[in-house]
């Protein structure tokens, strides 16, 4: 004999289970709501930030790049700022998608800290799409784009 679960009974019990359900993490929510895509070839960047191998801490290089930037006299004129994040080809692709929308808020992070309006910096999740020719270390990078 099969017995019938009332709907009340039911419901109360799919919202809890639902509750108890983690998150996702929030390298994981930030590599899925970043938007990806490619920089066009023709897009010079203005500033290129190197990375170290598996790391999206910014060195003390990317600190006075990002410092210069920031000082940059053309600032006040520049209406759209747009980071592309590279990785190189080692490790799984979604790792290094990650790892590069984990490079991209670094930067912007810093650029916002450093007064840069946050509803002017665009964001390229690019991964290893794009890799370039040469050494892996060259493809560890977010790429500064600025328009105006």
């Amino acid at each position: 004999m099969r017995m019938q679960w009332p709907a009340l009974v039911l419901l109360p019990l799919v919202v809890a289970v639902t509750a108890c359900t983690p998150p996702p993490t929030q390298e994981l929510a930030l590599a899925d709501m970043v938007p990806q895509g490619d920089v066009g070839p023709a897009d010079a960047p203005l500033f290129t930030i190197y990375f170290d191998i598996g790391s999206a801490v910014l060195t003390g290089e990317a600190e006075a790049i990002l410092e210069r930037l920031v000082a940059d006299p053309a600032r006040a004129g520049w209406t759209r700022i747009t980071l592309a994040g590279h990785a190189d080809t080692s490790g799984p692709a979604r790792l290094n998608r990650r790892l590069s929308a984990a490079r991209v808020e670094a930067v912007r992070t810093r650029l916002i800290d450093a007064g840069v309006p946050a509803t002017i910096i665009g964001v390229r999740v690019v991964g290893e799409r794009q890799a370039r020719s040469g050494s892996a270390a060259d493809d560890r990078r977010v790429e500064i784009f600025v328009t105006g």
